[in-house]
């Protein structure tokens, strides 16, 4: 399912605006499937209207509010400050499952193990952090990705950090590990 940003052209704070303003939580659309092939459109029968019906809630989608710290290392703890929203009310997380799906950053996972289990419940409707341990990634400019029951929680523009000039951003920067060192003695001319 594409995200409610993919499928509006919105913003997801710009349609905050949408919620408030009709006092409504929901954005409802009805989906139908685009044959280019034949250029026909596949839509609904009239008595099964209900299931092709998609509802993006708001209060269901958790905000990524920042990745702290920003710059790290291969197996370095890091902290995902996110507010869950109504996600972990025990009606949509049942208190047997863990808290989160998976914490990604572009597309490797981080080591949660020993850290994130069915007793950690976050906070509804606060900035609460999800502690977790950096994975392999490569080095360089990592996207974060926390996915709950409900789906990915919302990256928010707080979640970017760029450099005082403004012409290098990221969400998590990754950096290599030097583990040891093989020699501690050579040459001046690099041998």
């Amino acid at each position: 399912m594409p995200s409610v940003e993919d499928a509006t052209g919105r913003t997801y704070d710009a349609l905050s605006t949408f919620y408030i303003a009709n006092s409504d939580t929901n954005l409802r659309f009805r989906v139908s499937v685009a044959n280019t092939a034949e250029a026909t459109d596949s839509v609904c029968p009239d008595d099964a209207l209900g299931k092709c019906e998609v509802a993006y809630n708001w209060l269901y989608t958790p905000y990524l509010h920042d990745v702290s710290p920003n710059q790290v290392y291969w197996d370095q703890d890091i902290n995902i400050m996110v507010n869950s929203m109504k996600v972990h009310d025990k009606s949509v997380t049942p208190l047997d499952h863990d808290p989160v799906v998976h914490i990604k950053m572009s597309g490797t996972r981080t080591d949660s193990e020993g850290y994130l289990d069915q007793s950690v419940r976050l906070n509804q409707w606060a900035i609460d952090g999800l502690l977790t341990r950096n994975g392999d990634q490569l080095p360089g400019k990592q996207i974060p990705e926390v996915r709950f029951r409900t789906g990915n929680a919302y990256l928010r523009p707080s979640a970017k950090h760029c450099n005082f000039a403004g012409d290098d951003c990221w969400y998590v920067k990754t950096h290599p590990k030097i583990d040891s060192i093989s020699s501690d003695t050579g040459y001046l001319t690099g041998g």
